[in-house]
């Protein structure tokens, strides 16, 4: 293992849920995730992207994939999703109308 990162919830700073400092893994059900690229290793889909459901078995919805970390902050500027990611990508990368709000939902990304 080269590192762990805390997770980070990448949302339109205009969402209402954005205001909140942080968030759960039912929240997640209020929202789209945006799913990842079709090319993506199936252990790296399982590592890093939510369950399909929240431990109520309320499903997650996925919408449209995101193949670069520019695509997926464009289409979160935008209002299309939400994209749980971790401090290290966000510290590469980032948008004016991203905000992270830390998830309580899932836990640190290890690489």
């Amino acid at each position: 293992m080269i590192g762990e990162f805390p997770r980070l919830l990448a949302i339109v700073r205009s969402h209402p849920l954005a205001a909140r400092p942080s968030l759960n893994l039912e929240d997640l059900a209020e929202l789209k995730i945006i799913a990842p690229s079709p090319a993506l290793p199936p252990e790296l889909r399982r590592a890093f992207w939510p369950p399909m459901e929240t431990p109520s078995g309320r499903p997650i919805r996925r919408t449209t994939p995101a193949h670069t970390e520019q695509e997926m902050l464009g289409l979160v500027a935008h209002g299309s999703g939400v994209y749980l990611t971790t401090t290290a990508m966000l510290s590469h990368f980032s948008h004016p109308s991203v905000i992270s709000p830390s998830p309580e939902c899932h836990p640190p990304a290890r690489s």
